[in-house]
Parts: structure tokens; C-alpha cells; sequence
């Protein structure tokens, strides 16, 4: 019933760059013939679980002030940014020369976007088995 810190979730998604520069992600390879699959390169996210109270100081690190109104209201791009980080214990993404790339905020946010998007759309919606 309560948030086990110690426990993670795990997420592998599956990455292609195109031509074009742009990044084909994928949850599934399911329908893909054998030399599709293997164009894409598995990544594993490892994500904690966020109890209530830490889900409410990511609400509260993105929220900004409306210029007209002086209200606070959240910045979405910030919420799903900071959800990220604060949601990311580990991943395996290697760079050009097969070395682990660090986790910070930094290599977080220079992700392509689809990548996060995502990780935080499985994370928000996971398949029931």
C-alpha cells in the first residue's frame, strides 16, 4: 500500500536514428521483420516510485508565474522535465564509442524528445499483464 523506496521500475524502449537526423522510438518491435528489429538499439530506464509527497515537490519546482495574472501556475514543459529527474534512478544509454553515458540533469534534457516522452507515457500508463 505505501511507496517502497527501495523498489524501481524498469522500461526498455527501442531507439533508431533516420536519415534525417530525427529518432524513431518505439515501445514494441512486435510486427517488425528481423532486419528491422535489428536496426533499433534497446535502452533501459530504471525509475523510482514517487510517494505523494514527492510527486507534490515536482508539482512545486514547476510552477511559474503567469505574467498577466501574477497567479502561479504550473509550466507543463517544466512539470514533465522535472518528473523525469526526479523519476530516473539509472538507464544503460552508451555513447558513440560503447561508453555508459552519466545520468544528470543535463544528459536528461539533451535527450531527443521523443525518448522521454516516451518513457513517461509508459511510466504513466502501464500495460496490465
Amino acid at each position: 500500500m505505501f511507496v517502497d523506496p527501495k523498489k524501481t521500475v524498469k522500461i526498455t524502449i527501442y531507439v533508431r536514428e533516420v536519415p534525417d537526423g530525427r529518432v524513431l522510438v518505439r515501445r514494441h518491435l512486435a510486427g517488425l521483420t528481423d532486419l528491422q528489429k535489428n536496426s533499433f538499439q534497446s535502452v533501459t530506464f530504471e525509475l523510482r516510485l514517487l510517494n505523494w509527497r514527492q510527486k507534490n515537490d515536482v508539482y512545486r519546482e514547476s510552477r511559474t508565474k503567469d505574467p498577466v495574472t501574477m497567479n502561479d501556475v504550473l509550466d507543463w514543459e517544466s512539470f514533465k522535465q522535472n518528473h523525469l529527474i526526479h523519476l530516473l534512478a539509472s538507464w544503460d544509454i552508451k555513447d558513440e564509442k560503447g561508453n555508459p553515458v552519466p545520468l544528470t540533469p543535463d544528459n536528461i534534457t539533451n535527450l531527443p524528445a521523443a525518448i522521454p516522452e516516451m518513457v513517461l507515457s509508459i511510466y504513466d500508463e502501464p500495460e496490465v499483464e
